[in-house]
């Protein structure tokens, strides 16, 4: 076994540099490159580690999302920083990464293929631009995006947004771009937090089923985990 973000398996301190981590939330992994993706929450930014050639302890990574370099670590908006980013969806078909940027209520979106440190997203959904950081539950809106799941089959994003899942076609992609649809609750501007069938009063997790085509969901408030089909 081993340990990334410590240089040893007794360590347990912070560290903002490229071989340490504050509070990491999120992973995703890109199976034919061979990269991990690692939401760093506690330094604002997402980690990229090479594989390739292997895993060893206490390890370097090699490219980081959300800070200019890595020795910093402040919370901000833009194009280019995050605040409190909790979890990470990797697209293998358009080589994009996901990052749930929580506190500014939005999912940032880089261009993964061939990053470098410090790049700016190409695409913001939940806001209308990069200088906004309101909430709401509009179809073009977020509050507090976590979790995430691609369906690289169907091409779809999965959104964990409080007690809410939103669907965003992946085809459409665009800045401040609608979701499609909603599950969990019965409406966009539905505020029913009682737990039924279809209602859903608290999301925190997701796991994609993709060719049988099933969205698993944590309800921790209702102490159950709900299966929805999400065929076409």
């Amino acid at each position: 076994s081993w340990v990334i973000g410590q240089p040893d398996f007794a360590s347990g301190a912070t560290d903002a540099g490229p071989a340490g981590l504050n509070t990491p939330l999120g992973l995703t992994y890109d199976f034919a490159e061979k990269r991990l993706f690692v939401a760093d929450y506690g330094n604002q930014r997402v980690l990229m580690y090479n594989l390739d050639a292997g895993i060893t302890n206490g390890m370097n990574a090699a490219v980081v999302f959300g800070q200019p370099d890595f020795s910093s670590s402040g919370s901000s908006g833009g194009a280019a920083r995050l605040t409190n980013p909790n979890a990470v969806a990797f697209d293998p078909v358009t080589k994009r990464l996901f990052v749930s940027d929580s506190s500014n209520a939005r999912v940032m979106v880089f261009e993964a293929a061939n990053p470098t440190s410090g790049a700016d997203a190409g695409f913001v959904i939940g806001q209308p631009d990069f200088s906004t950081y309101s909430i709401g539950n509009a179809p073009e809106k977020l509050s507090a995006p976590s979790t995430m799941e691609v369906d690289s089959l169907r091409r779809r994003l999965f959104v964990a947004n409080a007690n809410r899942v939103l669907v965003y076609d992946l085809n459409l992609l665009a800045t401040g771009m609608n979701a499609s649809t909603t599950i969990g609750i019965q409406s966009f501007r539905d505020t029913n937090r009682i737990a039924s069938q279809t209602n859903v009063p608290s999301v925190n997790g997701l796991a994609l089923a993709e060719s049988a085509g099933r969205l698993f969901v944590a309800d921790p408030k209702a102490y159950r985990v709900l299966v929805f089909d999400v065929t076409p």
